[in-house]
């Protein structure tokens, strides 16, 4: 019962986040995926705030408190407050918009013969 990045770190020694951003650096993806990848989880880590990765952390915590591509931890995930406060987004807002993915989401499906 604790986050899965948590557990990561505990039985792994390693994040995927810290794996993404090396992956993509070796790669030689461009500025900000790397950064975006390594800080969508913390964004607050971040020495200067980036707004595109306060957009993803968004998007990413909406999805995982909706159970979409995640996990069972979804429940555990925490959004950042000063992500929140930085862009005037609500928690309540937040799960306003994840349920509206979910629906349009869902509509796709739908189009596709995936439901």
């Amino acid at each position: 019962r604790i986050p899965f990045q948590e557990a990561e770190e505990r039985i792994l020694g390693i994040t995927h986040p810290v794996v993404g951003e090396l992956v993509s650096r070796r790669w030689q993806l461009p500025n900000p995926i790397p950064c975006c990848i390594r800080y969508h989880h913390e964004p607050s880590a971040l020495p200067t705030p980036d707004p595109i990765v306060d957009a993803l952390h968004l998007a990413d915590a909406a999805c995982l408190l909706l159970g979409i591509g995640g996990g069972d931890d979804g429940q555990l995930y925490h959004v950042d407050e000063a992500t929140l406060e930085r862009t005037g987004v609500t928690t309540s807002e937040l799960e306003k918009i994840g349920a509206s993915v979910v629906f349009e989401l869902k509509s796709v499906q739908k189009l596709f013969g995936m439901e």
